[in-house]
């Protein structure tokens, strides 16, 4: 529990920072995008902003909405009612709470034309598989880009994703403040090698 407070404090400071790119490694135990989406909606909690949820498929964003949400609804998040409106929600690509809008899209480009011009947050999961395809890590930094994002949270699902190309971008390490960028590189390329 303690190292999930840490991450979620870096987070905050991140999202409070200048900096505009972060990378949050995956855990076994956690949902380290759920965590990332409830330290933005921290932040921005009452203000009108634009938060991005982009993923590979849509297929378990109830579950990491859920997670992020249930600390900011007025009931139980184990009842029907808002079961039922993260349902809803995923349908539409769109939830909003607090002033704030949550969007949902894809790697399909299909799926991100609800997306609006201006974003104020953006968590990419799991970024190994956007990374997996080079093209589709391209067009994906790309449009994020020109849709002017102010922060952007790249978050893995397992804690050894290969990362070479987010290099270039020089983000913050979110999970541990002693380990550089060059540290998690080293050890998910030493882990790659032991594993092909």
């Amino acid at each position: 529990m303690q190292h999930k407070n840490e991450v979620f404090k870096n987070l905050i400071n991140f999202i409070q920072s200048k900096e505009k790119f972060a990378i949050l490694v995956g855990k076994e135990y956690g949902h380290a995008h759920s965590i990332a989406l409830a330290a933005l909606l921290v932040c921005f909690f009452g203000q009108e902003k634009n938060i991005l949820f982009r993923t590979s498929s849509v297929k378990d964003i109830e579950i990491y909405l859920s997670k992020a949400l249930c600390g900011f609804w007025n009931g139980d998040p184990g009842d029907n009612k808002f079961r039922k409106r993260i349902k809803e929600s995923v349908k539409k690509r769109n939830f909003s709470i607090a002033s704030m809008n949550i969007f949902i899209d894809t790697i399909n480009p299909r799926s991100q034309i609800i997306t609006p011009e201006k974003l104020h947050g953006t968590i990419v999961y799991p970024v190994e598989i956007f990374l997996s395809h080079n093209c589709i890590f391209e067009k994906c930094l790309k449009d994020l880009q020109e849709r002017n994002v102010e922060k952007v949270i790249f978050c893995t699902a397992i804690q050894e994703a290969k990362l070479d190309p987010l290099k270039l971008l020089k983000p913050v390490i979110l999970n541990d403040e002693k380990s550089s960028f060059e540290d998690i590189l080293k050890r998910s390329l030493l882990n790659h090698a032991f594993v092909t």
